[in-house]
């Protein structure tokens, strides 16, 4: 009988027992720390002489290109709304990214926020109707289409909320 083949398949399974227990050691706390320093300090410093309006689509713009990762541009956006808290621009992106990724109650608060300001935003209500749809609450959904309805005069707006409450049998 060949010792061979044997041999390769018993150094093969000790080489997967030893790595399976070889010891995992943690990144490098220290530099975790510094990365997330220089993320803060990237937030607060770049762009202080644009409006926020444009910090916002300035960040946009990265999360397009790829250049920056998803959470930093999120985190510049939410610094744009910390900073101004009725900013319609930050808390309205903010609202359409969390409804991107399922977060839909972080997307009625931003909502909220955009309705406080602009008590006629209709883009925020279309949107505010869809988040509480998805929740699950049909009742809000319905009241914020019908706001929208009775304020739009854009014809494919107003059927884009006509058809959005033909499908919750508004009449």
């Amino acid at each position: 009988m060949k010792k061979g083949p044997i041999i390769l398949v018993i150094l093969g399974l000790g080489i997967a027992v030893g790595l399976y227990f070889a010891p995992v050691t943690p990144s490098n706390v220290d530099s975790d720390k510094e990365v997330v320093e220089d993320v803060e300090k990237t937030i607060v410093s770049d762009d202080t002489n644009l409006s926020p309006e444009e910090r916002v689509d300035a960040a946009l713009k990265e999360l397009q290109e790829g250049s920056t990762p998803p959470m930093l541009v999120i985190k510049k956006i939410i610094a744009v709304a910390d900073e101004y808290p009725k900013n319609v621009k930050a808390h309205f992106t903010l609202g359409a990214l969390a409804m991107q990724t399922g977060q839909y109650e972080k997307a009625v608060g931003r909502f909220n926020t955009v309705l406080e300001v602009e008590s006629e935003n209709i883009s925020a209500l279309q949107f505010l109707a869809n988040a509480h749809l998805n929740l699950g609450d049909t009742a809000n959904a319905k009241d914020y289409l019908s706001k929208a309805a009775g304020l739009t005069t854009d014809s494919v707006q107003a059927l884009e909320i006509s058809n959005a409450m033909e499908k919750l049998n508004i009449n």
